[in-house]
């Protein structure tokens, strides 16, 4: 991947000083690309008190400068995808490629904490402190043609509430059913908190489609979104709105809000009610996995799809991606291995087996370590990631075999290589 010279960063930050720029991912298939500006911006204009037909995809702007009918966001359901979000086309590989300040990375967190992320991509991501980060989302609706969709087509499929903070940014995703004729329609949806300005809303239309689809049924969302942690949806109108839901719902349409029509959300704007992509509004964070009417029961031995720093899994459990189709298990002899699930062929595996003594554990330890112990407390394997990134640490398991440790930042510390 290209990257910016550093003088080439200076004239463009010098350029760029006088906009205020704000925030969207890049892709080859969004609408809104402005395929003659090199320093296109048009597609991170926030959306706010706009009629239906400005602000819907984006706007006119974003509908009449199509994508390529061929190029289309390949997503691999139950699996991951990079996002470039920055504020400009020109730090992104669609442009002279992400510029990294030097001693950090391409996902790494400002430090100290700036809210225009020190300058990647001149963005303004709303968050005076780490803490006010909201949260953003993707979108999907199984059609294949932008005009014939609808708000309520679209169902949120992946959250992550730990953004906007890094310039890529990785998404999880449920294992999703194929899209009509090989495409369906996506779009990035954000919303920041109040305390980061304006009260706005974001979304980016993009084409897309599903990679190893599988054949669960997505829910029709049935209800609007609402704030469903019971309190007040108003910071500093704590009366406003009350009661709000006890429950949340299992399958939601994005939110819509401060704009003049097609709001699905009627929260008070520029009074600290900006509602967002998080648990307080029924979005947990990664994957959508509640979304489906279809889905069969996990096995009793299934502890998820992601072991947390200091988690273990013995020899009784399985590890399960979120589509069922791989899973990792700790054999009674001691080898590690991550087989198709239920019964398929393996894909790789520790090479313990006969080693040490049983039973034998699989630990995450705080320190980001992937480690196999036995009975003994003896060391067998590990992966050699200790001290290494920003915890804490995941190992996550997802469809096609991918087994990662992961940090804070989502940044594969480790990957199973595969046979």
């Amino acid at each position: 991947m290209a990257s910016l010279s550093p003088l080439s960063v200076l004239l463009l930050l010098a350029a760029l000083s006088l906009c205020h720029a704000h925030m969207c991912p890049w892709l080859p298939s969004m609408w809104g690309q402005e395929p003659g500006n090199p320093n296109a911006n048009q597609a991170v204009t926030p959306l706010q008190d706009l009629d239906f037909a400005d602000w819907w995809m984006h706007g006119s702007a974003s509908v009449n400068d199509p994508p390529n009918p061929n190029a289309i966001t390949q997503i691999p359901a139950g699996g991951v995808y990079d996002f470039e979000i920055v504020g400009n086309k020109r730090f992104t590989s669609m442009g002279d490629g992400l510029w990294v300040k030097p001693g950090s990375t391409n996902r790494s967190l400002p430090s100290p904490w700036t809210n225009d992320m020190n300058g990647y991509g001149s963005a303004n991501i709303h968050s005076p402190a780490r803490t006010d980060v909201a949260g953003t989302a993707i979108g999907i609706a199984y059609k294949s043609d932008l005009a014939s969709v609808v708000p309520t087509d679209f169902v949120i499929v992946s959250v992550v509430v730990d953004s906007i903070a890094r310039q890529l940014q990785t998404y999880d995703f449920p294992s999703l059913p194929a899209c009509p004729n090989g495409k369906c329609i996506c779009a990035w949806f954000w919303i920041h908190r109040s305390v980061g300005g304006s009260d706005q809303m974001y979304m980016t239309p993009f084409q897309c489609n599903i990679q190893n689809p599988s054949t669960w049924t997505i829910a029709k969302p049935s209800t609007t979104p609402v704030r469903c942690d019971g309190q007040p949806s108003c910071y500093l109108y704590p009366t406003w709105g009350l009661p709000t839901a006890t429950k949340c719902a299992q399958a939601l349409n994005p939110m819509y809000w401060t704009n003049n029509q097609g709001n699905n959300i009627f929260n008070p704007t520029n009074a600290q009610c900006a509602p967002n992509y998080n648990a307080s509004y029924g979005y947990p964070d990664g994957a959508q996995n509640q979304i489906f009417t279809n889905k069969p029961a996990a096995p009793a031995n299934s502890i998820g799809d992601t072991i947390f720093s200091t988690g273990t899994l013995t020899s009784s459990q399985i590890l399960l991606s979120p589509g069922y189709r791989s899973n990792l298990l700790v054999q009674s002899d001691g080898n590690v291995v991550l087989n198709d699930y239920p019964n398929g062929a393996t894909h790789w595996s520790t090479n313990t087996g006969g080693k040490g003594t049983a039973p034998y554990h699989l630990t995450l330890q705080g320190d980001g370590n992937l480690v196999l112990y036995d009975a003994t407390s003896t060391p067998l394997w590990q992966s050699g990631t200790a001290g290494q990134g920003v915890g804490p640490y995941r190992l996550k398991i997802r469809d096609q075999h991918y087994l990662a440790v992961v940090d804070s930042n989502s940044t594969p510390l480790w990957k199973a290589t595969t046979y």
